[in-house]
């Protein structure tokens, strides 16, 4: 099984759907501005005439170099198995 790439203190998801491109423009706006507005703690779905959508964050307690050093090992593992499949 694949192991997964570690988290970074926040995971932001968006999710944006509209009856053309323009609404989702403006709809990714009008929500980058929500999500500035309340912060971490921003919830947010929507859904009605024309668009629909959401906004999830995970937030993690890491730091900076906790972080970097995790990505780096996940990295290298990364590396290491497709060189061991390399060769099989």
């Amino acid at each position: 099984m694949k192991k997964s790439p570690p988290m970074p203190a926040f995971t932001v998801e968006i999710s944006v759907g509209g009856c053309d491109w323009q609404t989702v423009l403006r709809r990714i706006e009008e929500t980058v501005s929500h999500v500035r507005e309340h912060g971490p703690e921003c919830r947010s779905v929507w859904g009605g005439a024309g668009t629909h959508g959401h906004v999830h964050i995970v937030q993690r307690s890491v730091t900076r170099e906790q972080y970097e050093a995790e990505l780096s090992q996940w990295l290298q593992e990364q590396k290491t198995t497709q060189e061991g499949g390399a060769h099989a």
